[in-house]
């Protein structure tokens, strides 16, 4: 009989961690499918605690049942056991470049499913090629950027694919933050997303080499980039000021792209744009842009800029 657990929550603390809870639960029970899972983490006190909070909120006193699995980043000894334990680990634990790799490593040694929400493509980039030979070997899947801002493009790009009557040229995407009834140009960043920024940027330039190792041909029509802060009624929304994006959800989906490419497919031309209300969101944008930049070049500036998260955002 395999007692292994159909997934393992590793992370299961974290913000991203505890915003899946509910969402496995219903999956995996309320929704009828037979599915095993369980929570994994450095504490077991903490995991408890998890829990019981989501038994509580979500009136279902079998969570307080689900499987604890200790396991610590620092002791690859213990994520070897938990990918041993899984036959899919969802690892939510960033930043990924800092903590990611030896779950990636464990996963493939035994044969376990990987995926992640990372938007760290230099990370994506790495873990292929040190482990994608490998895992392709050994039948294992290694899916990043499984978070909602790529799942939110890849998804609906694939539904047009699928859906759009000839040749999907080019696709442009235009986001913009909305919290609650208003729309903002505030952060509605949480601190790990904000930590695998600023650890992404202070090695911007292997950042920069990944973008630029995503090889796709050129194709026609070409798809131009709209002119900078300009306001656009072609796209619905004519109040708002366009600004290019350098999304790392633009390199995930190229990524996609380029392995549609080599298996004979026309890759679609993507570009990303986010929309700001005023001169001065786009302002205050930018000069929060290059100080981050700039203080995440130091060790010294990137401990100040974790510090200061709250304020700053």
């Amino acid at each position: 009989m395999d007692n292994k657990l159909d997934i393992v929550v590793f992370g299961a603390t974290g913000f991203t961690g505890k915003h899946t809870i509910p969402y496995l639960h219903k999956l995996c029970e309320e929704d009828g499918r037979q599915l095993k899972w369980g929570i994994a983490g450095r504490s077991e006190e903490k995991l408890k605690k998890v829990l019981d909070e989501y038994a509580q909120k979500l009136g279902a006193d079998s969570l307080n049942s689900t499987p604890i699995i200790i396991a610590d980043v620092e002791d690859e000894l213990s994520i070897l056991e938990m990918a041993k334990k899984a036959k899919m680990v969802l690892n939510c634990c960033g930043p990924y470049q800092l903590y990611g790799e030896v779950v990636v490593k464990c996963c493939v040694m035994t044969g376990t499913h990987y995926v992640d929400v990372t938007g760290e493509t230099h990370f994506q980039d790495i873990m292929l090629s040190r482990y994608g030979h490998t895992a392709e070997e050994r039948g294992v899947y290694i899916v990043h950027g499984c978070g909602m801002d790529s799942m939110g493009n890849e998804m609906p790009l694939n539904f047009l694919t699928k859906s759009f009557q000839g040749v999907l040229n080019s696709v442009e995407v235009f986001m913009m933050s909305k919290f609650g009834n208003q729309t903002t140009t505030g952060s509605g960043l949480n601190f790990g997303t904000w930590s695998s920024i600023v650890h992404s940027l202070s090695d911007f330039r292997s950042v920069w080499a990944a973008k630029r190792a995503i090889s796709l041909p050129k194709m026609s029509p070409s798809c131009p980039l709209r002119f900078p802060f300009s306001k656009n009624a072609s796209i619905g929304i004519p109040n708002k000021r366009i600004l290019p994006f350098p999304s790392p959800d633009t390199d995930v989906i190229n990524r996609s792209q380029q392995y549609f490419y080599k298996n004979g497919q026309r890759p679609i031309q993507v570009r990303h744009y986010y929309l700001l209300e005023s001169w001065t969101s786009i302002l205050k944008l930018l000069f929060m842009g290059l100080i981050t930049i700039i203080f995440s070049q130091f060790s010294c500036g990137k401990k100040l800029l974790l510090k200061v998260f709250i304020a700053l955002t």
